[in-house]
């Protein structure tokens, strides 16, 4: 059974996934949960499902792809904005991976970086760890991803809005988690070690760690700029 958070974490990943018959009744029924909670998110999220109904599944999907999958921009996948291409992003992978694997959580289609893995996860998660995954690693994504739409009216800014007051509502965070200005650093603090032979953790031998070493801190830099060519699903060809 799951927790009121995890339906909502759920519900709002599955809008960050490639539209079916079922999208616009999905968005919908979150914005009325949200909108009976009093919560912040409930407002854009009602405009973007106003938006999803008015239009044919088609172009729904079409939008989407330019948004989503066209835009490295606004890619959905959260280890992209904080890393590009770089090795930290494939331990970032890895990690989410392994907490996946802990929690019984069966994975998508998407990388394990998606926005879809990692509300899973940190639904799943301790509020404190929860809390930090999302202070550190999802906020400021997804505040990158709202300054890429910035200008003009999107169809999905109001989704990538919703998204970012509920992470803020949920967790009590300040609205400062979203704005990773230059120069800027958040630290992922690893609650365990990884695992396996692909973690690359300081102080971990080739045959991965023995589960004695002390927990990990690596720091996500967020002072580059914007990657400017794609995602590809090659680097979950690598994963464990």
């Amino acid at each position: 059974m799951q927790t009121p958070r995890q339906e909502r974490f759920d519900t709002i990943g599955r809008l960050f996934r490639y539209p079916t018959e079922q999208y616009a009744a999905d968005a919908a029924a979150l914005a009325a949960t949200l909108a009976a909670l009093g919560s912040r998110a409930a407002e854009p999220l009602s405009r973007f499902a106003s938006f999803a109904q008015s239009v044919t599944l088609h172009e729904l999907e079409e939008t989407f792809t330019r948004t989503f999958d066209l835009s490295p921009a606004c890619a959905a996948e959260i280890g992209w904005h904080l890393f590009g291409e770089e090795y930290l992003r494939g331990l970032f992978m890895v990690r989410i991976r392994n907490e996946m694997r802990e929690r019984g959580l069966e994975e998508t289609g998407e990388l394990p970086d998606h926005v879809v893995h990692l509300l899973a996860v940190i639904a799943a998660m301790e509020n404190d760890s929860a809390r930090e995954l999302a202070r550190a690693c999802m906020c400021p994504a997804v505040g990158k991803m709202q300054r890429s739409l910035e200008g003009g009216d999107p169809p999905f800014r109001p989704l990538v809005d919703a998204l970012a007051e509920l992470l803020l509502e949920e967790f009590d965070l300040p609205r400062e988690a979203l704005e990773a200005e230059e120069g800027d650093t958040a630290e992922f603090i690893h609650s365990d070690p990884l695992h396996g032979p692909a973690c690359g953790a300081s102080g971990c031998s080739s045959g991965g760690c023995n589960g004695d070493e002390t927990p990990e801190t690596f720091s996500l830099d967020l002072s580059r700029d914007r990657p400017t060519t794609a995602p590809t699903a090659a680097a979950k060809e690598t994963m464990p």
